[in-house]
């Protein structure tokens, strides 16, 4: 059994452009209310004209998933603007740094870590628990997170 999206609210990272981008038309497309998170204002603002061409309601959201304070803001905007979120979609990622070891500043890799891991984790954080409260993962059928575990 395939879940509706209609009238679901999802969030998207990096949906300014590339795989965002038409994630966020696609889920649209099948009904939800999108957030759309990146740090290209100008490239979100034409995936929400498109967005609202389909007649689909789409937030655009102005953050750098590197900087966990605009993350958390972002969460908090997406919620109270278009309520629970209950599809994220961490897209947002970079491909740097490259290079010899031996030449990377340590500085690009923390970045890139900040981008590709801790955003991604510090949003799953501040939208899982209104998401597990609700119990919806994608089917009409089964709970999410029915038992958590703590590690020790």
């Amino acid at each position: 059994m395939t879940a509706s999206l209609a009238g679901r609210v999802a969030l998207v990272t990096g949906a300014g452009r590339g795989i965002g981008r038409a994630l966020s038309l696609g889920l649209v497309r099948a009904g939800a209310g999108v957030a759309m998170l990146a740090r290209s204002e100008d490239e979100l603002n034409q995936v929400a004209l498109a967005a609202n061409a389909l007649g689909g309601a789409a937030l655009v959201v102005t953050a750098d998933v590197g900087d966990q304070g605009q993350v958390a803001d972002a969460a908090s905007r997406a919620q109270r603007e278009l309520g629970t979120v209950e599809v994220l979609i961490n897209n947002a990622a970079v491909v740097w740094p490259l290079g010899p070891t031996s030449l990377i500043d340590p500085a690009d890799w923390a970045a890139a870590t900040a981008i590709n891991v801790i955003g991604p984790v510090t949003l799953t954080r501040a939208l899982l628990p209104e998401m597990l409260e609700r119990g919806w993962d994608g089917s009409s059928t089964s709970r999410v997170g029915s038992r958590h575990t703590r590690p020790r």
